[in-house]
């Protein structure tokens, strides 16, 4: 009886998120059929499920939707090999964290949404533009995380790095690295979710290519079926990024230093 009460209590947040799910989807469906909302506007669960199956099977969304994925990818590849060497070094360097923290807190607070419309002009329309704009609006996620991962590095660890006679490398290596890594996994974690949401509005804001493009092209022929089914598909794979960004988190720090978020 003990195993079976473990196993329903960590099973119980399932449960009523489950029990949740259902409500939303019998009041969907009760407004859909009570026509409180026209069916052009607000289809019910039962024709989305419909939309959402033929969703799977065609050709041109999938290669989209993986057009998708693979911007994801790549721009979320770029901003971490690229930020967190530079993290490391503004963190260690003191007067390179001077000169850049106005830099920095100007990038961190750019909405980037805003710089679309100026990056299609400088780039244009095509894969690259959607890069640049994810690539740019995570960078600075990982980055800030990195510094502080190596600002909060005890004094005393580098005193003693310095007494070994350790180089910068070293240091960086055996002492800033192990303590950085709980913030910098964090903000890989952060900029997970934010890169899939950038990259889908880049290409409903004004990409040539990506799922994003799709669903407006549903929604320019009043397809409203398949424009929620593909609101259901991208919802699922933000869901499943993000549960995997934090089991990969869980897996690789099995510990995170108070205060961290």
């Amino acid at each position: 009886m003990g195993a079976v009460r473990i196993a329903l209590r960590r099973g119980e947040p399932m449960l009523w998120g489950v029990a949740g799910l259902g409500l939303l989807v019998a009041g969907w469906a009760a407004v859909a059929a009570a026509g409180v909302v026209p069916a052009s506007g607000l289809p019910g669960p039962v024709a989305v499920g419909r939309a959402f199956a033929s969703l799977l099977g065609d050709a041109d969304f999938v290669r989209e939707y993986l057009d998708t994925l693979a911007t994801w990818a790549v721009s979320l590849g770029l901003a971490v090999v690229i930020s967190i060497p530079l993290g490391l070094l503004i963190g260690y360097l003191e007067p390179l964290a001077r000169a850049s923290s106005l830099v920095i807190d100007i990038g961190r607070a750019m909405p980037v949404v805003t710089l679309i419309p100026a990056a299609i002009v400088l780039i244009g329309l095509g894969p690259q533009m959607k890069i640049s704009v994810v690539t740019f609006s995570v960078f600075w996620i990982v980055l800030v995380n990195t510094i502080y991962g190596v600002r909060s590095v005890e004094p005393l660890a580098l005193r003693v790095a310095q007494a070994l006679k350790f180089g910068r490398v070293e240091t960086m290596r055996r002492v800033l690295l192990p303590t950085t890594l709980p913030y910098v996994v964090t903000g890989i974690r952060i900029a997970t979710g934010i890169a899939f949401v950038v990259t889908l509005s880049a290409e409903l804001l004004g990409a040539t290519t990506g799922v994003g493009t799709v669903l407006v092209s549903y929604q320019e022929a009043q397809r409203a079926d398949a424009v929620y089914a593909g609101v259901l598909a991208v919802s699922i794979t933000g869901m499943v990024l993000n549960i995997a960004a934090q089991l990969t988190e869980r897996r690789v720090i099995r510990w995170r230093p108070s205060g961290q978020e």
